[in-house]
C-alpha cells in the first residue's frame, strides 16, 4: 500500500519500503529517493537548502543540479535552422522548469503539462522495491518537432561503488573534453582498466567531471550502480525501443565540488539537437505523433 500526500510544494508518496519526493512546480523533480530499510537516500541533495524557481531558458548550473530531473527536449542550449525556420533550445530543455499539474489516482502520481509545442506527462508509482515511471511526449504543433528525452537522475557517489552498463556494451565514446578521456569524440574500451577503468568513481578530491556514451545504440535497457559499502545496488531498466542510448555523466569534484553521477538512458544520441541530427538519432515528432515510454529504478 502506498501512502501518497501533499505536503506544501510536495507530494509525498511512501510504501515502507521506499519514500520518493516530487516538486511538481519544478518540471515534476524527483527531489528524494529513499530506502527505508538501509536507511539510505540515494539522490544526490541539494546542496544550496533551499529550491529557487527558474523561468523557462535559464542556466541549469546555477540552480541546485540535484536529484531526477527529466532533460526534454534536449540537453545542450542550442539554436538551429530547421525546415526555414528557427527554433531555440535551452539549457538542459524546458521541463524542468515547466510547473507541473498533479493529480492522484490508483495510487498514482500523475504529472502533466503544456505548451505551445509539445504536452509532457509522467505518472510516478512505486511498487514494492522499484519506483516506476511512465511517460507520454506529444507534438501539439502544428510543424514537426526534432527532439528526444533524456534521463537526468543524479545519485550519490560512493569511493567504493562500479558503475554497471548493458553487458553488450565494450566501447564508450567521450562526450566531453577532458585531461583523462581526451577530447570529445574519442573511443575508450568499458569498463578498461587502472586509470582508465571507467567503471570505478574516483574521489571528490580528483577534481574532475566526464561524461561518456555507450558507442552506439544499446539492446539491453538494464544498467545499474552498486554501492559495496551500503549494501545496497540500484537496477535501472527502461524502455530500450524508445530510448536506445545510454550515457553516464559523473563529477568528482569537478562541478561546483558536488560528487554525484547520473546512468541516462536517452532518445538521442546525444545531447545537442544539432548533432543528433547529423547522427540521425533523435525524434522527429510529426505534429499530433506521440512517445510513450518508462523507466524503472530498483532497488536491492
Amino acid at each position: 500500500m502506498c501512502k501518497i500526500e501533499q505536503r506544501g510544494e510536495t507530494c509525498v508518496m511512501d510504501n515502507g519500503c521506499l519514500r520518493t519526493v516530487i516538486y511538481p512546480r519544478l518540471g515534476g523533480k524527483i527531489s528524494s529517493l529513499y530506502a527505508a530499510e538501509k536507511g539510505e537516500e540515494l539522490l544526490f541533495q541539494n546542496p544550496q537548502g533551499s529550491y529557487g524557481h527558474p523561468e523557462k531558458g535559464a542556466d541549469f548550473s546555477q540552480y541546485d543540479a540535484s536529484g531526477f530531473d527529466d532533460a526534454f527536449p534536449n540537453i545542450d542550449a542550442e539554436e538551429i535552422l530547421y525546415q526555414g525556420r528557427r527554433t531555440r533550445y535551452e539549457d538542459h530543455g524546458e521541463q524542468w522548469t515547466a510547473p507541473m499539474a498533479l493529480s492522484v489516482q490508483d495510487g498514482a502520481a500523475r504529472l502533466f503539462s503544456e505548451n505551445e509545442r509539445y504536452a509532457f506527462e509522467k505518472t510516478v508509482r512505486l511498487d514494492g522495491d522499484t519506483l516506476e515511471l511512465r511517460y507520454r511526449a506529444k507534438n501539439v504543433s502544428g510543424e514537426d518537432f526534432p527532439c528526444f528525452y533524456t534521463m537526468h537522475c543524479l545519485f550519490q557517489c560512493d569511493e567504493d561503488m562500479r558503475v554497471v552498463f548493458p553487458p553488450e556494451v565494450s566501447r564508450v565514446e567521450n562526450a566531453g573534453s577532458s585531461p583523462r578521456l581526451g577530447p570529445g569524440g574519442t573511443v575508450w574500451d568499458f569498463p578498461g582498466s587502472g586509470e582508465t577503468d571507467l567503471s570505478a568513481v574516483r574521489p571528490r578530491s580528483a577534481r574532475r567531471c566526464e561524461k561518456f556514451y555507450a558507442l552506439g545504440s544499446v539492446q539491453q535497457g538494464l544498467c545499474g550502480l552498486v554501492y559495496p559499502g551500503r549494501g545496497i545496488t540500484v537496477d535501472v531498466r527502461w524502455d530500450v525501443q524508445a530510448l536506445p542510448y545510454l550515457g553516464f555523466w559523473v563529477t568528482e569534484g569537478g562541478f561546483r565540488g558536488d560528487y554525484n553521477c547520473a546512468l541516462e538512458p536517452s532518445s538521442g544520441y546525444y545531447d545537442a539537437v544539432s548533432r543528433a541530427m547529423v547522427n540521425r538519432k533523435l525524434w522527429i515528432l510529426r505534429p499530433g505523433e506521440e512517445k510513450h515510454f518508462w523507466i524503472r529504478i530498483t532497488v536491492r
